[in-house]
């Protein structure tokens, strides 16, 4: 997903000077709307250094919530000027006939701000700006941003009157008070104090590349500046919160994300890209005939709605990992109620698709996370209902998940137990079950055929084979298996064919099936009895029937890879580092490659 800086225009107090909102309620809506800018984006949030001083002493709640951002480094200021001291200089000459609208600047400085000085500097003036901009307009009557039939009104009726106001402002900001001493309508001074504030906010947006919160109450003027509406939108990131957990608007919720966000960033990465893939999905589903910013608002918000009726209740302590789990089962829900939601995200799933792989032991995973930093994978640990597991990152068109399961399938925390757990919320396209194996066909050393230690091994079908019916004959017991024997995904089975096909490493990779169980092999005897009973079978592990079995409840595409490290006696450790790196070489070239997808 391509990042993207936000500008905070919304907290430039001279946008409400029109407005008719009382101090508190609009302290309190500022500090709603800075908190949703910060909730819904991974990027750090750009304000005029100027905003932070002329909202300090007005508006408390915004000045906290501010305060917090910058001593996080998520807020960056924006000036013309490189200290504290040059903006105070500045300030204090233009606005020295206004001291009383501007204290801050005069007899009542903020000294908790003066040790923020302005870490981006604007290089172009917008005072300047502003100047050049309105008389340009005025002389010709053209402008990219003064485009609308109020914009034409306000220049035919006052158009002079402003140009004259400004050929002799003797170095005043232009602000809407410079106009005061002209006779303008009510209308005009309103579309004019807009105009003033759409170049300022214009200005800013171009110096730090970024774009605006749309939908704010009383600003809506403004959203024609938008870049990536509805993907910013706060009335649709406020009904996207309401479903998920409104709690976290709590100032000490943010506080605690806030400070799990300086240590794990990622989870809050995921959540946004997450609601950002809801949003656009939305925004397609949405007919032609939908047009306005605030119908196509509305329009997503009662999707939304109608859609999480059916969401869980709000559980567990805010944090980003609660905010992450309840938006997939915010997807899950509309997925589940909304055709034309489904059918649309289907569609853009076929882009990136999700693969999940598995191992069982400690050393397996190590390995895994190994090649992951070989290939500069930024690997974050998450967890989804009891489950934790890593992301690893995107390689070619596959989103990489990995979760270590116990051994065997009747343990707490085996294979079947976690799968289940984990795709109740993220549902993997794929699931590879990986590790370390017994081989059941030695290399003939006449007919060549078989097997060698370091072999890899592709299940192209997998046989339970501790289920099956005992009897006597004669003196003999007769094994008859009752055992489930299912073929892996032909898709994934063509890829690895075609992979081991392509793979110029000297590594024999055979292709046969698969015996499944919850014995821990160690028996000469017992090998003896498993390559009687399944001749056929050229190896044996204790997951994969647990990966067997939840994929077939969810309809996942599965396969099973394995490394041969003993023959299921004698076992020693000999030669499982050798297998694991042969095995995991070889999956990590499927997948940069782009063999799956």
């Amino acid at each position: 997903m391509e990042t993207e800086v936000i500008y905070l225009h919304f907290l430039n107090r001279e946008l409400y000077r029109e407005t008719k909102l009382k101090s508190y309620n609009l302290d309190l809506s500022l500090c709603n709307a800075l908190k949703i800018a910060y909730l819904f984006n991974y990027e750090p949030l750009y304000i005029s250094i100027a905003f932070v001083w002329e909202l300090y002493y007005d508006f408390p709640k915004t000045r906290n919530m501010l305060l917090k951002l910058l001593r996080a480094n998520l807020l960056h200021p924006v000036s013309a000027f490189y200290t504290v001291d040059e903006l105070l200089a500045f300030n204090q000459r233009i606005y020295r006939e206004e001291t009383l609208r501007y204290t801050m600047y005069f007899d009542k400085i903020p000294h908790q701000l003066e040790r923020y000085n302005p870490e981006i500097i604007k290089t172009e003036s917008t005072t300047i700006r502003l100047e050049t901009d309105l008389k340009s307009w005025i002389n010709t009557g053209m402008s990219d941003l003064f485009v609308q039939e109020e914009d034409r009104i306000l220049l035919h009726q006052s158009g002079k009157k402003i140009k004259k106001t400004l050929e002799r402002r003797d170095n005043k900001a232009i602000t809407l008070s410079l106009f005061d001493g002209i006779n303008l309508s009510i209308y005009n001074r309103k579309q004019l104090a807009r105009n003033l504030s759409l170049v300022h906010i214009y200005t800013y947006m171009q110096h730090v590349n970024g774009d605006i919160i749309t939908g704010i109450n009383s600003l809506q003027f403004f959203d024609r500046l938008s870049k990536n509406f509805p993907l910013h939108d706060y009335g649709i990131n406020c009904c996207i919160i309401e479903m998920c957990d409104r709690r976290v608007l709590n100032l000490k919720s943010i506080s605690l994300l806030i400070e799990e966000e300086r240590k794990l960033k990622s989870v809050k990465v995921l959540f946004i890209e997450e609601v950002r893939k809801i949003i656009g999905t939305l925004y397609k589903c949405l007919s032609d005939d939908v047009k306005y910013q605030s119908n196509i608002r509305n329009a997503i918000c009662n999707r939304i709605k109608r859609a999480s009726i059916k969401m869980p209740e709000k559980q567990g302590n805010i944090s980003w990992q609660h905010l992450l789990s309840r938006i997939i089962m915010l997807d899950n829900c509309l997925k589940e109620n909304d055709s034309e939601y489904l059918k649309n995200r289907m569609e853009e799933e076929k882009m990136i698709k999700t693969l999940l792989i598995c191992t069982a032991t400690d050393k397996e995973t190590d390995v895994v996370l190994r090649k992951a930093k070989e290939y500069s994978l930024p690997i974050n640990v998450l967890k989804l209902e009891e489950s934790y597991l890593y992301h690893l990152g995107i390689m070619g068109s596959l989103d990489l998940f990995l979760a270590q399961t116990e051994m065997g399938t009747e343990r707490m925390g085996s294979a079947r137990d976690k799968i289940r757990d984990i795709s109740r919320l993220l549902t993997p396209h794929y699931i590879i079950s990986t590790g370390i194996c017994y081989g059941l066909k030695p290399k003939d050393t006449e007919t060549k055929d078989g097997n060698k230690i370091g072999d890899i091994v592709v299940a192209n079908q997998l046989q339970m084979y501790e289920t099956a019916k005992v009897k006597d004959i004669g003196n003999e017991i007769q094994y008859i298996p009752r055992g489930d024997k299912a073929a892996v995904s032909t898709e994934l089975l063509d890829a690895f064919r075609i992979a081991s096909h392509l793979y110029d490493k000297k590594i024999n990779i055979s292709f046969g099936l698969l015996l499944t169980g919850n014995l821990l092999v160690n028996s000469r005897r017992i090998v003896s009895e498993l390559k009687k009973n399944f001749p056929e079978a050229i190896n044996g592990d204790m997951e994969a029937a647990g990966i067997y079995s939840a994929c077939h409840d969810k309809g996942i595409k599965w396969i099973a890879i394995k490394s041969i490290s003993d023959w299921g006696y004698d076992k020693t450790d000999e030669h499982q580092n050798m297998a694991r790196k042969n095995l995991y070489d070889f999956l990590f070239y499927v997948f940069e490659n782009g063999i799956i997808y």
